[in-house]
């Protein structure tokens, strides 16, 4: 598998996301489960900042509406405008200023909508969809953002995808980075054949999003 360049300790990192799961899953691959435990407990014995702001987590099942939409050959962004969202997003928050979320809601997503639509995108074909989505998301995800840790993770899906092919040929396009990530880790785990891998992840695992109040 292809080493990646380390990145300077000092380099003040973006957000990432779109999730702390999603992170946090990152880091894992790069630097393994028990620095980034270590690295965790460090950081909770410092003084806590402002909180984060919620508008992003409760966005969530407005952009992977969008996230989906992209993944299945949609436009989302024609679709749907920011003022559409930023309308519905205000209407089921009653007791809110209507205009302030409106504004709010609309200068975020005119901002940072596509990022975050791409990075849900990244994140759910992984899982979910054909090995090809995923990394077609990763690409798309990092032209809207200008930290390179996107290139760097393009960088090791691609040598995963090289990892798995030596070991067990062309994969089929149905399969997912998941399952390319398995198979490059374990030489046993599938054939030396190029039909599809079927393990009960695609078509199974329909994640929805929550519900907003």
């Amino acid at each position: 598998m292809t080493k990646l360049p380390t990145i300077p300790d000092d380099m003040k990192m973006e957000f990432v996301g779109p999730t702390v799961e999603d992170d946090v899953r990152r880091l894992i691959v790069r630097y393994g489960i028990d620095a980034v435990r270590d690295a965790v407990k460090k950081q909770a014995k410092k003084k806590r900042g402002r909180p984060e702001e919620k508008d992003i987590r409760e966005l969530r099942p407005f952009l992977e509406q969008d996230a989906r939409a992209w993944l299945e050959g949609r436009d989302p962004f024609a679709e749907r405008s920011n003022y559409a969202i930023a309308q519905q997003f205000a209407n089921e928050r009653p007791g809110h200023s209507y205009a302030g979320t409106m504004t709010r809601i609309q200068k975020k997503l005119a901002q940072k909508r596509k990022f975050y639509v791409f990075a849900i995108a990244e994140a759910l074909a992984r899982d979910e969809y054909p090995y090809k989505q995923h990394l077609r998301a990763l690409e798309a995800v990092a032209t809207e953002s200008d930290h390179e840790i996107w290139t760097l993770v393009i960088d090791r899906a691609n040598g995963t995808l090289a990892s798995y092919t030596r070991k067990h040929g062309e994969p089929d396009d149905s399969i997912t980075m998941k399952q390319i990530e398995e198979g490059a880790r374990n030489a046993l785990s599938f054939p030396n054949v190029s039909k599809p891998i079927r393990l009960g992840i695609l078509g199974s695992m329909t994640r929805k999003a929550p519900p907003t109040k």
